[in-house]
């Protein structure tokens, strides 16, 4: 009788796992599986048990990992003293010689098999369950050696740590090992039937060179492709491949090695690869079932072999009229900073990060209730609204894998993702999946379901203005009251900005609303210019949007240049501010009246208005003209050298929308066409109006609980339990509250120490690279592991910086064609806006503080951004040639260097010396 097993006998996942048993049923079915034999757990059993025999279990009593770790080597060094069953080591002998390559290799693979304690590796309950090893490109003399360390891998570390979290025996694994032929991949894949990120039907494949542990384990460069289950359309997002995994030729063993020159640019796959690739992961859905995650690799023949199959687990579906998550998020969680970054640039303090996750907590819960999510689904989501954003190296980052999921709940999302995505986060409708319609309800069933979102969407679209106002109405009242705090005492202070929160728990989610409206206008208009005017500029709809009546961002920045016209109207303080007086001085002189009680009294209006108005003003650290008034001489200089007004301001904005309606008039010959379009978008103007002021309502809502802080910080400072005042940034929201109540869950003696501790972090961390834009990691992942792959992947986007790429791409936003020398700035905090007068700024972001460093520039160019972003609206408001969305900008473009950028197009242009000195 045999010990091994062939493919044939291998369907019963009790005896050689789930894994091994897909595989012998794929293969059965004519899949391409590589023919393999396996070494069955009963062999396991009889070989190891022997050795478990009344060996104590290990103890895990208080978490202490070290018992643990001695469990293990104890068991390793009892297993090499195991005498391995010469019959079976026959058979491996005979095996190997009818399976193995021409090169004599194979693989040995582990599989953890199912017993009465639980679930086995690759189970559909557990897919993620394994922790198992596996050894490639084993020769005949290490196959012994082999088969017993995936023995041994049932006694890893982090095996029975993770079998004990699930309430399993730790010591209780039970291995089958498959020995199989060993295919050199020269290109390999992980697919899913299903988009990770919200289920929709859509095949997303992550593909690289080399063998497959290059895209599981994430040591190769990979490239992401999606391909449309009914269209068979290929999206994909390519970067620069320069590592992959293979074998090293010289030592016989896995390893990193360099993606050949020829390689480095190429896609992975071409679009047909990738259908083919969707096309086998669909056979295999099909086959089992339920959605699949396959790995796979094609060898140099061009022919593909599938390696694995599993289920995936999948968000639900809450309703069965329209498709969208249900009550779980995805298992794996896909991360971004492409949106948020604007709002918190770099690397943000402690107090920052807590009171942003509470704002984005409170104002999405009040905004989820507003567009009808039921209460039930909002308590069942809770968590996730408490999680929707994260930090990694002290960045900010949004979990769009939740975002998704809880979007997904409001009726109007469904209709209007695409535009959304495109809008807000710079992404083209093809490179995102979209959920397909389902099937399993029934016309009558949907057609009801689609009357009542759209009757919903009409209702709240009427009382939405009223709404609105109301709230601004409300907010602003509150500000006046509350905006001087001099005198109040810690008790005080805290009473206030409780009940400023309030306000925002219970009205803020109507600028969650308005942004719907907002995006969904915004992508009826622009199909309509394409549809209409497919002759017409990109920047048409920049134009368009000229005008209108002023938001509160344009409002301050049109006082401030009311500001330096009184400035230049007044030759002695003009002398100083072109002189080399320090802000200090001029603020000083300013407010005592030396140059007038008119001018004194205007700037104190404009800082009573304004002063939460600066750079990076949503951090709290970032201290404002609020908290240091002579900011504003800063700000104000630029405008002063500038000679700008406020008339060429208007004017400007003027002649670029005469521009935008001549080009209309030229382009859309329909009168009647043109009126429908003039007519959305005056609406789109109102409603980017009301996300502008809202927008300022929240950097004025920060630049209170700034103000409320760095008192309450004072009183810690004065008690002693800080060292200086500004140690609170560097303690959260409820550490800081929690010391002057009795609930506070830190110690008044540990203060200090935290804050000192934490404020060595963040300097730290402001030293390494910037992660990618998009991080994707296991919603039970460690941040450890992801954040030393984000710095990897930071380095490895530091070689984009070789770049010959002559032509930049990114989203028009302001129309206007400039030449001149880049100004590559990463903090804003350190540059006078003369220095960059008549250069072209390049930036990652902006937010609504570098309008004093746009002014100044000729030009702007962002890594970050979309039409919708503050950027593009101010440089259309300012005649500012702007392009966002410019991918790598900070490193593909020299400091210094010559371009020239159409702001009308979108392009960048990296100039040659014979272009400059022509």
């Amino acid at each position: 009788m045999t010990i091994l097993l062939p493919e044939t006998q291998c369907l019963d996942p009790r005896e050689v796992g789930f894994k091994f048993s897909r595989q012998a049923e794929l293969r059965a079915a004519g899949f391409p599986v590589p023919r393999f034999h396996c070494v069955p757990v009963s062999v396991f059993d009889s070989t190891v048990g022997a050795v478990l025999g009344g060996l104590p279990r290990p103890s895990l009593a208080d978490g202490d990992l070290a018992p643990l770790k001695r469990w293990s080597l104890d068991i390793r060094a009892r297993l090499e003293a195991v005498t391995f069953p010469a019959e079976l080591a026959g058979e491996l002998v005979t095996v190997f010689e009818r399976i193995a390559t021409d090169d004599k290799l194979v693989a040995v693979r582990a599989c953890v098999v199912a017993d009465d304690g639980g679930p086995g590796e690759d189970s559909a309950d557990d897919p993620f369950a394994g922790l198992s090893d596996s050894f490639l490109y084993v020769p005949l003399g290490g196959l012994v050696t082999s088969v017993m360390k995936c023995w041994a891998s049932a006694f890893n570390v982090e095996m029975m740590l993770y079998r004990h979290t699930r309430g399993l025996d730790p010591a209780g694994a039970r291995v089958a090992v498959g020995i199989q032929t060993m295919i050199l991949g020269a290109r390999s894949f992980v697919a899913f039937t299903r988009d990770p990120r919200d289920a929709s039907e859509r095949c997303v494949i992550a593909a690289a060179y080399g063998i497959g542990e290059g895209v599981v384990q994430e040591k190769a460069d990979i490239d992401h492709f999606f391909v449309e289950p009914h269209s068979g359309a290929v999206a994909s997002q390519l970067v620069p491949k320069q590592r992959m995994v293979g074998l090293d030729r010289r030592s016989g063993a896995i390893a990193a090695l360099d993606v050949p020159p020829d390689l480095v640019d190429q896609p992975v796959l071409s679009d047909e690869a990738a259908r083919s690739v969707a096309g086998l992961a669909a056979r295999v859905e099909q086959h089992f079932g339920v959605p699949q995650d396959i790995e796979g690799t094609i060898s140099a023949d061009g022919a593909m072999h599938l390696l694995q199959a599993r289920p995936i687990a999948l968000a639900t579906r809450d309703r069965s009229d329209y498709p969208r998550p249900g009550p779980s998020a995805p298992v794996d969680m896909i991360w971004s900073n492409s949106n948020i970054t604007e709002s918190f640039p770099g690397v943000t303090s402690a107090l920052t990060f807590s009171l942003a996750a509470n704002y984005y907590d409170v104002f999405l819960t009040d905004g989820y209730r507003r567009w009808g999510v039921p209460r039930r689904i909002l308590q069942q989501n809770a968590h996730h609204l408490s999680n929707m954003i994260g930090q990694f190296d002290g960045r900010i980052y949004c979990c769009m894998s939740v975002w998704y999921h809880l979007h997904g709940h409001v009726p109007i999302f469904w209709m209007m993702r695409k535009t959304w995505e495109r809008s807000f986060f710079g992404v083209e409708p093809d490179s995102v999946a979209t959920a397909p319609a389902t099937r399993r309800a029934s016309v009558l069933s949907r057609t009801a379901g689609a009357c009542r979102d759209y009757l919903g969407i009409a209702s709240r679209l009427i009382a939405h203005p009223l709404l609105i106002s109301r709230f601004l109405k409300q907010w602003r009242a509150f500000v006046h009251a509350h905006r001087d705090l001099d005198g109040l005492d810690a008790s005080a202070l805290i009473a206030v900005y409780r009940r400023m929160w309030a306000i925002v728990a219970a009205q803020w989610g109507v600028t969650l609303v308005n942004g719907f409206f907002l995006v969904s206008l915004t992508g009826w208009v622009r199909a309509l210019i394409q549809r209409w005017t497919p002759s017409a500029s990109p920047g048409l709809l920049n134009g368009l949007l000229c005008g209108g009546t002023e938001n509160r961002s344009v409002a301050a920045l049109r006082s401030t240049l009311a500001l330096s016209e009184q400035v230049r109207a007044h030759p002695e303080l003009l002398r100083a501010f072109l002189g080399p007086a320090p802000e200090s001085a001029i603020w000083r002189d300013l407010k005592a009246g030396r140059y007038g009680q008119v001018l004194a009294d205007a700037a104190d209006r404009h800082l009573r208005e304004f002063g939460d108005r600066n750079l990076s003003d949503l951090k709290l650290e970032a201290l404002t003209p609020r908290q240091q008034p002579w900011r504003l001489i800063g700000q104000l200089r630029p405008f002063v050298r500038q000679q700008l007004t406020v008339e060429s301001s208007r004017r400007i904005e003027a002649q670029a929308r005469r521009d935008a309606e001549s080009e209309l008039r030229d382009h859309c010959r329909s009168w009647g066409k043109r009126v429908v379009l003039r007519s959305l978008v005056k609406a789109m103007r109102w409603f980017m109006r009301m996300r502008e002021d809202t927008r300022f309502c929240r950097s004025e809502l920060f630049g209170i609980s700034r103000e409320v802080f760095i008192r309450l910080g004072m009183a810690l400072a004065d008690a002693g339990l800080l060292d200086r005042p500004d140690d609170v940034f560097d303690l959260s929201v409820d550490e800081v509250l929690g010391a002057f109540s009795a609930g506070g869950t830190v110690p008044d003696s540990a203060l200090r120490v935290l804050a000192e501790e934490r404020a060595a972090i963040r300097r730290s961390q402001a030293l390494l690279p910037d992660p990618p834009t998009t991080i994707r990691r296991s919603s039970a992942g460690l941040r450890t592991s992801t954040m030393r792959r984000g710095r990897e992947d930071a380095h490895g986007n530091a070689a984009a910086a070789a770049s010959t790429d002559v032509r930049l791409q990114g989203i028009p936003s302001s129309s206007g064609v400039v030449r001149g020398r880049a100004r590559v700035v990463l903090d804003p905090a350190t540059i006078e806006p003369s220095s960059v007068h008549d250069q072209i700024l390049v930036a990652k972001e902006t937010d609504p503080g570098w309008l004093f460093l746009m002014l100044a520039a000729k030009g702007l160019i962002a890594e970050r951004g979309t039409l919708l972003s503050h950027t593009a609206i101010t440089g259309r408001v300012l005649g500012i040639p702007t392009v966002v969305s410019v991918t790598d900008a900070t490193r593909r473009i020299a400091d210094g260097s010559w371009i020239e950028l159409d702001g009308a197009t979108g392009t960048v242009r990296l100039l040659q010396q014979e272009e400059v000195t022509s």
